[in-house]
């Protein structure tokens, strides 16, 4: 790809939507206001944006089903102008497609195209590799603004990207999680040596991947304390529908080439939809296989672990804009949740927690992180 057509590229993507999504299971912090009136049933205020449904007046099937801890905003806790190897986030936006730094310490570690999640065709470490920056491409490098989060993703308003936040008694936008957010009990209660069920949701798809840790509650809540306690995944993930139907299937663990050094990363299983050919970020003799709309199978970024319906998706809700789709487990997926079983370590000992969450996307330059709170009891 030419310096020219790339920075075509990113001045399409300007206004483009970013990756929205956010912990179920336990409940984060980060949903502390779903209870207030204006987020009723996943309604959407003005001044901010959607973590289950498309219509403003909310009452879509996501936000009155399992999913509805996800009402709210804890969709809208995360990063954005993040890259790897770099010292900072810049809040600048989500679609860089370069380094936000001029001197990248790392380069990226995931390469292989059964790892990666986006434009899979294109030859890694080319030009065509416009995702090779971002934080999946080496999970855990990027740094981010705030373990628990950054209310609208930036400290700059009006920005592309869907940077945005209402403000509410809690929190106001640009907050840093891990400092407004007050405990929140959550009842969920592990013991030491257990394995416990935890769970995210998908409002706007942005591929990558994911990891959970814990942090002593007691403890600063610094990404430094996340890192020293990162949780591994066992068993077999599942994917979790609305109406309760359950698939469980293999899960792509990943622990090379990752940060802390041999900590466990779970792809996301669930592939992205672009909107069209221009932002696909396919090669540029394939993009017309993917039309403006999220039309054309050319636009599912690979093939979903479900068997998917004829035509294989459509408009999450009427209200959505064309180009907000899903399949029965792909796209913007809001049909359900990523389920995960993770391993509490027999050592950990008793007190109470916080969970963190953290999502590093790889079709733009954001990381979202959620805090939950639990409690770990001597091992039964």
């Amino acid at each position: 790809m030419s310096h020219r057509l790339q920075n075509v590229f990113l001045f399409a993507c300007a206004a483009c939507v970013d990756g929205h999504g956010m912990l179920i299971i336990p409940r984060s912090r980060n949903s502390v206001d779903m209870d207030l009136i204006e987020f009723k049933d996943g309604a959407i205020p003005d001044g901010s944006d959607g973590c289950n449904c498309a219509a403003a007046a909310g009452g879509c099937p996501a936000a009155l089903g399992p999913r509805s801890s996800g009402n709210g905003q804890p969709c809208l806790w995360f990063q954005q102008g993040c890259t790897i190897g770099c010292t900072e986030c810049t809040g600048e936006h989500g679609h860089y497609n370069a380094s936000a730094c001029s001197n990248p310490t790392v380069t990226a570690t995931v390469n292989d195209p059964k790892w990666r999640t986006m434009n899979l065709k294109a030859a890694a470490g080319s030009a065509e590799d416009v995702y090779r920056f971002n934080p999946w491409r080496a999970p855990g490098t990027t740094p981010v603004k705030d373990a628990c989060g950054m209310a609208g993703g930036s400290d700059k308003v009006h920005l592309g990207d869907a940077a945005v936040f209402k403000d509410t008694k809690f929190a106001k936008f640009s907050n840093l999680g891990s400092q407004v957010l007050e405990p929140l009990k959550t009842g969920v209660i592990w013991s030491a040596g257990s394995v416990v069920e935890v769970a995210w949701g998908i409002r706007y798809n942005h591929g990558g991947g994911y990891s959970y840790r814990l942090c002593p509650a007691k403890e600063e809540l610094t990404e430094e304390c996340f890192r020293k306690l990162q949780l591994n995944f066992t068993g077999m993930p599942s994917l979790r529908w609305n109406d309760g139907k359950e698939l469980f299937y293999h899960g792509m663990y990943l622990t090379e080439g990752t940060s802390p050094q041999g900590s466990m990363w779970a792809r996301n299983q669930i592939p992205r939809i672009d909107d069209s050919g221009d932002d696909s970020g396919e090669p540029w003799d394939q993009r017309n296989l993917c039309r403006d709309g999220a039309k054309g199978r050319a636009c599912r970024a690979f093939e979903p672990i479900c068997e998917e319906a004829t035509p294989p998706w459509h408009k999450i809700e009427a209200q959505a804009r064309d180009s907000d789709v899903e399949g029965f487990c792909s796209g913007d997926w809001t049909g359900g949740m990523l389920v995960d079983r993770v391993q509490i370590p027999e050592w950990l000992p008793p007190g109470e927690y916080v969970l963190g969450w953290r999502w590093d996307c790889e079709e733009t330059a954001q990381v979202w992180t959620n805090c939950a709170d639990v409690i770990v009891q001597p091992r039964a």
